[in-house]
C-alpha cells in the first residue's frame, strides 16, 4: 500500500495550506481503495516444473502388531503416534510411541452398542488433553480416546464429547478447543450430494459459522479438501477435480488463489488433483496426482494415489515438488521432528520422510 504524503516540505517559499473538506475526503478515499487491491492475488505454478525424486529418503516403518489395514489414518498427539483404522475387524485406535513407533496399546471396537463406532469417521488431534476425538457417523457422536486412560485400561470405552448433525457434519477439522474449531462442513444437499464449506466450528453445540468464500465462481461442483493453521492465521482449501489452491484469513478473507497448468472450470472428475493438505511450519504442502483417477491394470480398473507432495511457501508460491514414487494415502506431519508419517499402498505400509533431509527446501 503506498504512502500518502502529509506533510509539505519544510520550505519558506511553499504556499499556505488550504483547509479543504474535499481535499481530505478524496485523499481517505485514496487510502482505501490502495488497501482494497491487497484483498486477492492470483499466482500461476506448474507441479511439473522443479521435481525432486525423494524415494530414497523414505524410510520405512515396521509396524508388525497390530493389523491394521490400507486405510490407517495417522495423526501426531504430544508424544504419541495415533492411527485411526475405519475398517479394522477389531480394535479401531491404535497408538505408537512417536520417536520409537513401538506398539503400545489399542481401543475402540466396531458396534452399536453403548461407546462402540458403527461408521467411523475422521480421527483429530486434541494435544490439550492428550486425546484424539473420532467422529461417529453411526450413532453421530464424537467420541474422545484419552490416551494415559487407554495405557492405564485394558478395557477403556471412550466417551462422547459432543453431537454431529447429519445434515451438516465435519469431514476435515482443525482443533484449537472445544469452542473453537476450524473445520470443512459437508452441508448436505440430497441422497447424492453436498456443498463443502469451512467455518468456525464449535465442537460442544455444534454451531458453525461459515467463511463468507464459499468456492470458486468457475467451479460448479466444489470437492475440496482442507487444512488451518492457527498459528499463521490462514487456512488452504485445495481441490480434488480442478488444478486450484485457494489460501484464507481465518476470518475467511481471500488472500490468494493458485492456478495450476491443468487449471480449467471443467465439472468433469476423470482427473484428479489434490488431496488432504498439510500446513508443516513455513511450508503448505499437498499430495497431488495431477492425471487421471482411473487407469485400466490387468484388465480391471484401478484407483490412482498420489505419489507426488506439491510444496508452496505461506504466500502460495510454488516451491518445488517432491516425488516419492510410493502410493500415498494417508499423511501427517510430525512438527516435534519435522517430518511427514504415510500410509502407504506399496510393498511398504508405513514410512516417513525427514523434511530437513530434503536438500535446500528449509532454505527456500
Amino acid at each position: 500500500m503506498q504512502s500518502i504524503q502529509t506533510k509539505e516540505k519544510a520550505d519558506v517559499y511553499a504556499p499556505k495550506r488550504i483547509f479543504n473538506p474535499l481535499i481530505n475526503l478524496c485523499a481517505l478515499l485514496m487510502l482505501f481503495s490502495a488497501c482494497a487491491k491487497e484483498e486477492t492475488v492470483e499466482k500461476h505454478y506448474d507441479a511439473r516444473s522443479n521435481i525432486i525424486n525423494v524415494k530414497s529418503l523414505m524410510h520405512e516403518i515396521k509396524i508388525e502388531e497390530p493389523p491394521i489395514s490400507m486405510w490407517g489414518s495417522p495423526v501426531i498427539v504430544n508424544d504419541y503416534l495415533v492411527v485411526g483404522d475405519s475398517k479394522s475387524y477389531d480394535s479401531l485406535v491404535h497408538i505408537f510411541d512417536r520417536k520409537t513407533f513401538k506398539y503400545l496399546t489399542s481401543a475402540g471396537t466396531f458396534g452399536q452398542g453403548p461407546g462402540e463406532l458403527s461408521n467411523m469417521g475422521e480421527t483429530i488431534a486434541v494435544e490439550a488433553r492428550n486425546s484424539v476425538y473420532v467422529v461417529d457417523h453411526g450413532s453421530q457422536n464424537i467420541y474422545e480416546f484419552q490416551i494415559d486412560s487407554m495405557l492405564q485400561n485394558s478395557h477403556y470405552l471412550p466417551s462422547s464429547r459432543g453431537k454431529i448433525n447429519g445434515m451438516q457434519f465435519p469431514i476435515f477439522t482443525h482443533y484449537v478447543n472445544d469452542t473453537l474449531s476450524y473445520a470443512l462442513i459437508a452441508d448436505v444437499l440430497n441422497f447424492n450430494d453436498y456443498h463443502p464449506r469451512t467455518a468456525r466450528y464449535n465442537l460442544l453445540t455444534g454451531k458453525m459459522e461459515f467463511t463468507e468464500y464459499a468456492g470458486h465462481p468457475e467451479i460448479e461442483r466444489k470437492r475440496v479438501s482442507m487444512a488451518a493453521s492457527p498459528e499463521n492465521n490462514l487456512y488452504a482449501e485445495v481441490y480434488w477435480y480442478h488444478d486450484l489452491v485457494t489460501l484464507h484469513s481465518l476470518d475467511g478473507k481471500l488472500k490468494h488463489i493458485l492456478y495450476g497448468a491443468k487449471w480449467n472450470n471443467q465439472k468433469s472428475s476423470k482427473n484428479e488433483y489434490f488431496s488432504h493438505p498439510l500446513f508443516c511450519k513455513d511450508k503448505l504442502i499437498i499430495p497431488y496426482v495431477g492425471g487421471e483417477r482411473f487407469i485400466k491394470k490387468n484388465g480391471k480398473e484401478t484407483s490412482v494415489y498420489p505419489t507426488k507432495l506439491v510444496v508452496f511457501d505461506l504466500k502460495g508460491n510454488y516451491i518445488e515438488t517432491l516425488e516419492t514414487e510410493y502410493e500415498i494415502l494417508h499423511l501427517c506431519y510430525d512438527p516435534y521432528s519435522d517430518r511427514l508419517i504415510f500410509s502407504l499402498n506399496a510393498d511398504i505400509q508405513f514410512a516417513y520422510l525427514d523434511l530437513k533431509s530434503i536438500p535446500g527446501l528449509d532454505k527456500k
